[in-house]
């Protein structure tokens, strides 16, 4: 079938879902650099503006202060008021209460 110049179907469906899985697989891999690099980018971008005298030492001071508590204070706060429960913790503990010791207090198999 043909729709104008365009050909649907066959050559031109499988260049579209290529296309996509690429252009997906460079959104994920540049995300995965842009989180590893935040705080060399932030820093020597920072530095690069003092040395060609774009901005003086108290700004230059502010950035790399920020750059810094950007990733500092998340992490904190993060680790102070998240505090998910595992569902292996809480088996854990079901099991731990269910455990009988036998009578005789030795840890073997009844024979």
């Amino acid at each position: 079938m043909q729709c104008g110049s365009l050909q649907t179907g066959g050559a031109m469906e499988l260049n579209v879902w290529l296309i996509t899985g690429i252009w997906m697989g460079l959104a994920l891999v540049a995300s995965i650099i842009s989180i590893k690099i935040g705080l060399t980018f932030g820093t020597i971008s920072a530095l690069f503006g003092l040395t060609n005298k774009i901005i003086d030492r108290t700004q230059y001071t502010i950035l790399v202060t920020v750059v810094i508590g950007s990733a500092i204070i998340p992490t904190i706060i993060a680790q102070r008021f998240f505090h998910p429960e595992s569902p292996a913790t809480e088996s854990t503990e079901e099991a731990i209460e269910t455990i009988s010791v036998p009578e005789n207090g030795s840890l073997a198999p009844a024979q």
